[in-house]
């Protein structure tokens, strides 16, 4: 049985916080930064040596901090532009 490898540790929610500061990025004035903090990010990740399966759930970890970071600045941005 395999074990639980998306918020397993700190460094997951340092992920998470890492895909929303990203996404709510994107969809502000702020988004030419947001393709440089993934293709970081992406570098890190790749050079780090651990399991596949830990790499992976850090990557599903980013993508669920950038959805959320994307649903909730597009509100507020369309409201407060």
């Amino acid at each position: 049985m395999a074990g639980r490898s998306v918020f397993d540790d700190f460094n997951s929610f340092v992920h998470m916080i890492l895909g929303f500061v990203t996404g709510f990025a994107t969809a502000t004035y702020a988004a030419f930064i947001a393709p440089v903090i993934i293709a970081v990010y992406i570098a890190y990740e790749t050079s780090e040596h651990e399991r596949e399966v830990n790499r992976i759930g850090d990557f599903i970890e980013f993508i669920i901090g950038y959805i959320f970071g994307l649903s909730t600045s597009i509100p507020l941005f369309m409201v407060y532009r």
